[in-house]
């Protein structure tokens, strides 16, 4: 604590304590020896509750201080709110939030009410999934064909009306380049040969 830059300072209502100021955080993977790693390093302000003693229980921290701390974690994590998330996938919050609840989209952290994801599993979302018209350009069928499987369950959609309410239908990658292996599919000119 002698190499760190600290402060006396008159206790405030935002003001948190050391083992607090982890638990606060622990979402966040921060315990004590990170909050005392970060003051040693100079990017977290403490100040000390009493003039008199310099121990790690008079160690107090700003509510804004480990706030901002949170968001530097967060950003150098690469984490993505809901929000973004859904801007990136070109949907809307409400999408984003079904394909939560169904497991499509599984975040990484939640964090003071709110969810963060992955920034790559975000990219990726779209390798593992296709929506109907990228479904049937890589089944390479009409997209009326392609809608004669879905309503004859041949290939059913992860994700739509009748399965989470989303608009658009979504289906697994997997499953499309598993049906196109196992068995000719039927377009309206007749067969398509397997793969």
């Amino acid at each position: 604590l002698e190499t760190a830059k600290v402060m006396v300072y008159e206790v405030f209502l935002d003001s948190v304590e050391l083992l607090p100021a982890a638990q606060l955080l622990a979402d966040l993977g921060v315990s004590p020896a990170v909050l005392i790693r970060e003051i040693l390093n100079g990017s977290l302000p403490v100040y000390l509750n009493s003039r008199d003693e310099q121990c790690l229980d008079e160690l107090v921290f700003l509510c804004r201080d480990l706030q901002a701390l949170a968001m530097r974690l967060i950003c150098e994590e690469g984490w993505l709110t809901q929000e973004e998330t859904a801007q990136r996938l070109g949907v809307n919050p409400v999408t984003a939030q079904r394909w939560i609840v169904s497991g499509l989209l599984k975040p990484v952290k939640c964090f003071a009410e709110v969810v963060y994801f992955d920034k790559e599993q975000v990219s990726d979302f779209y390798n593992k999934y296709f929506r109907r018209e990228e479904a049937a350009r890589f089944a390479k069928v009409s997209a009326d064909a392609f809608d004669s499987w879905v309503r004859r369950s041949v290939l059913p959609p992860v994700s739509g009306r009748n399965v989470d309410g989303c608009q658009r239908l979504l289906f697994r990658r997997s499953d499309l380049e598993s049906l196109m292996l196992e068995k000719p599919l039927k377009t309206r000119r007749g067969y398509r040969q397997k793969l």
